[in-house]
């Protein structure tokens, strides 16, 4: 439940002071880190937004306070954070859903267990390309080619490329690269389509336990 109320008392050397809430209860304790959406520090007076939450020994303190004027960046955060929260969700499903898919078809007897194999493989090298690619990229050490993370995506590392996209938030913005990582997730599943369509996979030699 959202509280309003005044700045009563602050101490900005300290960054924290008390909040005196609208409806007469008692302060309310404000720490800086409580304001972390807004780019001032708060002053006695100003008017303040908040939840309200117990501390250890059982004390009322502030919460996601923000100003008046912070109200359209706090909604455009909790877009962000709901549009991730998605994201992650459709990630999550479509990696679970392949994995299951291509177990099915070998338990029907329909696709050697070589396949899956190759895709976890495949996975597992991309995923670390693009970890090693964004942590090149925050402390400027050589990068790892955009040919090589969508080549490597094309051959069947594409469900650990979406993961590690999403974990890292790296490669997301760049629309043409966008695209194209979408079209060679479309190619590869149209190849594996045609292979189990013409019996190619057949062809391959069984893995033995």
């Amino acid at each position: 439940m959202k509280h309003k109320g005044k700045v009563s008392h602050w101490q900005d050397d300290k960054g924290f002071g008390f909040i005196s809430p609208n409806d007469g209860s008692e302060r309310v304790f404000l720490h800086i880190k409580s304001l972390s959406l807004s780019g001032r520090r708060p002053q006695v007076g100003d008017v303040l937004t908040f939840d309200i939450t117990l501390d250890d020994q059982g004390r009322r303190q502030a919460k996601q306070a923000f100003f008046p004027e912070d109200r359209g960046r706090l909604k455009q955060k909790q877009r962000q954070q709901n549009k991730r929260s998605s994201h992650k969700s459709f990630v999550g499903k479509l990696t679970v859903l392949f994995a299951l898919l291509l177990l099915a078809l070998v338990a029907l007897g329909k696709l050697p267990l070589l396949v899956p194999v190759w895709y976890l493989l495949l996975s597992l090298l991309c995923y670390w390309l693009y970890a090693s690619d964004k942590k090149a990229a925050e402390t400027g050490r050589w990068r790892t080619k955009e040919s090589t993370l969508q080549l490597t995506g094309l051959l069947g590392g594409w469900p650990g490329a979406l993961l590690a996209r999403h974990r890292f938030r790296h490669k997301t913005s760049k629309t043409s690269f966008r695209l194209l990582f979408w079209c060679c997730v479309g190619l590869n599943l149209l190849a594996l389509g045609a292979a189990l369509k013409l019996g190619w996979l057949a062809l391959l030699p069984e893995i033995a336990f």
